[in-house]
């Protein structure tokens, strides 16, 4: 299956079905040419926020629950992946808000 660019519908890697979970992350993806010299796409970037496509410079992905590909859109939402995403975002956000209070007192 091969990653297209919501914006720019170019492709931009290789994926395999069994890889996808959320969160999204580098090593889920693959170059879409490696024999050709193509380089893998995300190497090094962690977060999927940070994932840009190499020809329009744009954010490859609106949502990380949903991606497209060259069969059509794939759904990688459940409930339960969407409230545990939630929990540690919102997990995070505490640890950062904790962090702040600190440095000021």
């Amino acid at each position: 299956m091969k990653l297209l660019c919501e914006h720019c519908r170019r492709e931009i890697a290789k994926i395999y079905r069994k890889r996808l979970q959320i969160p999204l992350d580098h090593t889920m993806f693959d170059s879409k040419d490696y024999e050709r010299g193509y380089p893998h796409p995300f190497r090094g970037v962690m977060d999927w926020l940070d994932f840009h496509c190499p020809y329009c410079m744009r954010r490859p992905m609106i949502s990380q629950f949903k991606i497209m590909t060259d069969e059509g859109w794939v759904d990688l939402s459940t409930e339960e992946d969407k409230i545990k995403l939630m929990c540690q975002q919102y997990a995070k956000k505490q640890r950062k808000s904790a962090k702040k209070r600190v440095v000021k007192s």
